[in-house]
């Protein structure tokens, strides 16, 4: 099983991923590059904690323009959903409208996406105590809205840390002075 998506691996430091001090004490980076790119994504975003290290990786494709029935991003998740399949094994998919939505048509699946009245997703729970992968807790393939006819696809995996570095996030910083 692949443990390292993009090359990157749980508590990987922010300084060997070539990532700079955040000022403003965040754990939230853009990644400019990674060292196994995806052909299918453009961007690539990491939650990185001081203690903890790398606890999650995320993947943006380029955006989807003119599917507002969401068609397009639906076929290309049906892909990606199968590629991972075969490595990390079954998913689980999470298609819902919300009770009492009001974008219920077929011209209106993606601005139900964008107004959070439906989810549209492939998940890698980790199930009874298993993983996913060695040090992957969770994988999650989902639709987003980047407008009302504009889509993209985001792939995040949660490492085993993830809680431990949620935990050090939550910790307020105490300043000498």
């Amino acid at each position: 099983m692949n443990s390292e998506p993009f090359g990157l691996h749980e508590g990987q430091t922010r300084s060997s991923m070539n990532l700079p001090l955040n000022l403003l004490g965040s754990q939230y980076y853009s990644v400019l590059s990674v060292p196994k790119p995806d052909s299918d994504f453009t961007r690539y975003y990491a939650t990185v904690g001081e203690q903890t290290g790398l606890c999650m990786i995320s993947a943006a494709t380029p955006q989807f323009e003119n599917d507002p029935k969401g068609i397009v991003v639906r076929e290309k998740m049906d892909v990606m959903g199968s590629r991972l399949r075969d490595i990390y094994g079954a998913f689980v998919k999470h298609d819902v409208m919300r009770k009492n939505a009001l974008w219920t048509r077929p011209d209106d699946w993606l601005m139900a996406v964008q107004q959070g009245e439906r989810e549209y997703e492939l998940r890698w729970p980790s199930l009874s105590g298993g993983k996913v992968g060695a040090g992957i807790a969770q994988i999650v393939l989902r639709a987003a809205a980047a407008g009302p006819d504009r889509s993209v696809i985001l792939l995040s995996y949660r490492f085993d840390n993830y809680s431990r570095c949620q935990a050090e996030q939550a910790v307020p910083k105490i300043s000498k002075q």
